[in-house]
């Protein structure tokens, strides 16, 4: 048959056993052309303006002049050997908004938003409405995934080359940075454990959680929290929520254009209104403060229960007669050319070796030595007794002074 060649009939379909003439072919509306010799196969018209295909007697294409109609595919339609929609029905469609393919419910289909806008891929919601879930921008540069995405079995959520989320096993969240996991968020456990990147130098492969500030420069005043930390709670009935302690890093002093960083500890006993107030203070000089006391391992733990064989010190003021005290300057670390005044520990480990201990001074020393160090507060007990056992002698004394002025 002629390229786009009629043939005029009236009447009755035309089949292609019927097509002889070379000039053209035309096919009233309502009435079909058929091929293959059957009545299964064939094109017609069934109203002005839709073009309507037919095989084995099932609908599978149809065309109309009517842009929110414009091609619709159904049941199996293929093209080149492949299948768009396997079952139930499939349309392209187009109109003065959008360009979309769906099956017919309209319930599931890919949208691109405007001509040049961004393709979605849309879901019914459940409630009538429709829900975005993948949205590819209108410049191919990016991927936004939308409502409620499920990556199941350990599949990863990828966001750039070799950087990922994934849920290693059950409620356990793993963040990858460049191949190598970084952070780990365990439900189970209220855990969130961060991971260095590892390597030969333990510090340069070391976690870090950082709290940065934006503050421009100029602008730090006295009082301005640099970074917090803080542990946010709700009071016995839900209400209420405050801080129920934390630590914080203050500016000492309205110093321009860089702070300084006193670190500042709160607490709060149980539903106290208004939250954690400070209660402790470190210094940028090393110097702690504390509201209470400073409960540790020293002479601080005083009950008899905690001691056993209890004996007075004796001849204590011949120990204090041997003990040194002298004036000196520092000759290292932050205290290198200060002067100050103390004992030698060398010098008391000979006569009071009780309180003298060796310890590692890394914040003084910048070493990993051990140095002798005194505690002072034991050799209180030592001057208690050596002051009873002079008052004795002075007592001794003044009786027989006594006596000579009788």
């Amino acid at each position: 048959m002629p390229s786009w060649k009629k043939l005029i009939t009236s009447g009755s379909d035309a089949t292609l056993n019927d097509i002889t003439t070379s000039g053209d072919i035309s096919i009233p509306v309502a009435k079909k052309l058929y091929f293959g010799g059957g009545d299964h196969t064939y094109i017609g018209e069934d109203v002005d303006d839709r073009l309507r295909f037919f095989t084995g007697g099932s609908e599978f294409m149809r065309f109309t002049e009517d842009t929110s109609d414009t091609i619709n595919l159904y049941h199996d339609t293929y093209f080149t050997d492949r299948a768009l929609f396997n079952s139930g029905n499939f349309s392209v469609q187009h109109d003065s908004n959008h360009a979309y393919i769906s099956n017919n419910n309209g319930n599931i289909y890919i949208r691109q938003q405007t001509n040049d806008g961004d393709l979605v891929l849309m879901c019914d919601d459940g409630s009538g409405g429709d829900a975005a879930y993948i949205t590819l921008d209108g410049s191919a540069t990016q991927t936004l995934l939308h409502q409620d995405t499920v990556l199941t079995g350990g599949k990863k959520l990828y966001l750039a080359g070799n950087t990922y989320i994934t849920e290693a096993s059950s409620d356990v969240l793993d963040f990858y940075v460049g191949g190598v996991k970084m952070y780990t968020i365990d439900e189970t456990n209220n855990l969130i454990t961060m991971r260095g990147t590892g390597g030969s130098d333990g510090a340069a492969g070391s976690p870090t959680l950082r709290l940065s500030n934006t503050v421009e420069s100029g602008d730090w005043d006295t009082g301005d929290v640099v970074g917090a930390l803080e542990y946010y709670a709700e009071d016995t009935s839900g209400n209420a929520p405050y801080v129920t302690s934390f630590i914080k890093s203050v500016n000492p002093q309205n110093n321009g254009t860089l702070p300084g960083g006193y670190l500042s500890f709160g607490t709060s006993p149980y539903n106290q209104s208004g939250g954690a107030t400070e209660e402790f203070r470190m210094e940028t000089d090393g110097d702690f403060h504390a509201v209470g006391d400073i409960v540790a391992y020293s002479s601080t733990p005083s009950d008899e229960r905690l001691k056993d064989n209890v004996v007075t010190i004796d001849n204590s003021l011949d120990l204090v007669s041997q003990l040194r005290g002298v004036r000196f300057d520092w000759n290292i670390g932050s205290k290198e050319g200060q002067q100050d005044i103390g004992v030698i520990a060398q010098e008391i480990e000979k006569v009071i070796p009780e309180v003298v201990s060796e310890k590692k001074l890394p914040l003084l020393t910048g070493d990993d030595k051990t140095y002798k160090v005194v505690d002072y507060e034991k050799i209180t007990a030592v001057l208690i007794e050596s002051i009873k056992e002079l008052k004795q002698e002075v007592d001794d004394i003044k009786q027989k002074c006594d006596c000579l002025n009788k």
